[in-house]
This record gives C-alpha cells, structure tokens and sequence, in this order.
C-alpha cells in the first residue's frame, strides 16, 4: 500500500480530525482508510484549512439492496454514516493543475443485514500549490466516534512518469516493463483533454486492434445512471464542454489465466461543477505471459500539454 504517514484511533467522540504537518504535492498519489464508528450523518474532508463547503463538488453513485442512484452536491462529502458503521477508502490527488481531487469508495452497515455501496468523487474549484493539511469534518457534532480509525498512506513505488510538455500528442507510452502474475500496477492519468474527442482507449504489448478487449462502463452525473458496454479498452472520459480535464486511476492486473484486466476510476471534469463518475472496467481476449508495454491514446493530439501521468508498482 505504501508508507504509512498518520494512524490515529479515536478515543473521544470527536467532530473534526486535522491532519497536519503533510506536503502533498504534485505527482504524488495518496490513500486515506478509515473504520468511522458511532456518530450520524455525512462527512467531509477538506484541505488546507478551506472549510467553505461551496468550494467544492461531490458527485455520488449509491447501491443498497435493489435502490441505485446519483447525486451530485456542492459539497465535499465523501461518506456517509451506516446502521452501524461504514469503512472507506479515498485516494487523494494534486493535480497537475493544483485541484484537490478524491476518489473514493465505501461500504456501509458492517455487521447489519443491510449493507450498502457508496462511489464518491469529489473536486475542489480552487487551486493550490501542494496540500498541507486535511480536516476530516461530520456535519453533526461529535459524528466521528469511539474507535473510529483513520489511516494515511503515500503510494511509495512509482516506477516512471511521462509529463507531457511542447506540443499536445496522440499517444504516451511505458516501455520496458515486466509485469507478472503476481504483480499489480497503477496507472494515474490526469490527462488535459484537446477538445474533440471524450474518450481514450488503453494498449497492452503493442496491440492496439480495439476489437481484441471489451469494456463495460457505468458513469454518473447528476441524478443519471447509466451502463453500456462495447468492444475496445475504453478507460477514461472526458467533458470537453466542461473543463476537459479528468483524472483516472487504473489498477492493471495480469491475472494467472494469463488475461490483462483494468478497472479504472475516473473523476471526470474535475474543477467544475459538473464533475461525474466514470468507470471503466475492461480485458483482452487474448492472453499473455507478462505486460512489457502500456499505451493510452485518444485522438490525433487529443492529449494536451500539462497532461501527466504516473505508473506505481503496487504489488
């Protein structure tokens, strides 16, 4: 997972936890894990001490029992409060423009009969240069309870970084790779989107026919809800009418059948105020022995200058 920078257990029912003393900054990617016991309500995670909730956006996909649906707030909620209580998982990212940005998700009624499945993606509308502080807020007094964790870790391993800078370009490469079975990488792409196409496709070993992977997706904006599926490695989308920036993260896995899989979690149009969620699930149909190369492309110079993009070893 990485180097674990803060850990606290509540003993005392608190409403807000500060986390100091950090320098998150740019090209770095990190992951926050909290057990929250006790308490009601929703919570929020702002940074650098901007606790005005208007500064921020949260876009929200909920499944409990057969009931799914979106949300979407000018808020920056990043859980809510089960039966009885809920854990989370939030990667947070500084752009390479300097928006805060979260991925999240969480499992809710641990221990009931009635549990439930929250995605939550969150943007800030400011900007800044690095992150020195994050508040963990509930919105009712005294919302984080006894035995409430919460833990901080760096992703540690990245193993290369392609920023792109000169002139916008079709397609970034990571060459050179031997990724195994046993292996599990991460890809963080926070791409600048040229204008004139939303999506971008993802390549393993030179194999760029689209027909040899499938992908099925589901994104969410607003209250919209919807699922498809088609035959290429789809795996981010972008807004261009909105910012045209979106951020990815994508675990690639080669599984011991010898099939490249994806899941990739994007915050789409990030900055604004009409972020989604987008996921896009996928695999080759052919196999393989190991993945010496991943490509992400789009259209003809769709990926525009400031675009930047990390690969993490994490297994």
């Amino acid at each position: 997972m990485g180097a674990l920078i803060y850990d606290h257990t509540v003993t005392t029912a608190v409403t807000q936890l500060d986390i100091t003393g950090l320098s998150l900054e740019k090209g770095e990617l990190y992951e926050m894990v909290a057990t929250m016991v006790g308490g009601s309500g929703n919570h929020r995670l702002f940074a650098n001490n901007n606790v005005t909730t208007a500064n921020y956006y949260s876009q929200w996909l909920e499944a409990s029992g057969t009931y799914i649906a979106g949300y979407r707030y000018n808020e920056n909620y990043i859980g809510i409060i089960g039966a009885t209580n809920y854990i989370f998982k939030a990667f947070i990212k500084l752009t390479n423009d300097g928006h805060y940005v979260i991925s999240e998700k969480s499992t809710t009624s641990h221990g009931a009969t009635s549990p439930g499945i929250y995605d939550v993606v969150m943007t800030s509308t400011f900007t800044m240069t690095n992150i020195t502080s994050l508040q963990l807020n509930a919105i009712n007094a005294n919302g984080i309870g006894i035995n409430s964790r919460i833990q901080l870790y760096k992703v540690a391993e990245k193993v290369d970084e392609v920023i792109v800078a000169g002139s916008s370009v079709t397609q970034v490469d990571f060459t050179g790779l031997d990724i195994g079975k046993g292996n599990e990488y991460l890809l963080v792409s926070d791409v600048f989107n040229g204008g004139t196409s939303e999506d971008a496709n993802i390549y393993f070993n030179n194999d760029t026919t689209t027909s040899n992977y499938y992908s099925q997706r589901i994104y969410v904006t607003s209250t919209t809800v919807v699922a498809g599926r088609s035959n290429t490695p789809n795996y981010i989308s972008n807004v261009p009418s909105l910012t045209g920036r979106s951020l990815a993260i994508t675990n690639i896995k080669l599984a011991n059948s010898g099939y490249i899989n994806y899941q990739s979690n994007v915050v789409s149009s990030y900055g604004s105020t009409g972020i989604w969620i987008n996921k896009w699930y996928g695999a080759t149909v052919g196999t393989s022995s190991s993945i010496t190369k991943i490509s992400v492309a789009g259209a003809t110079n769709n990926i525009a200058v400031g675009s930047r993009y990390e690969l993490y070893k994490l297994i």
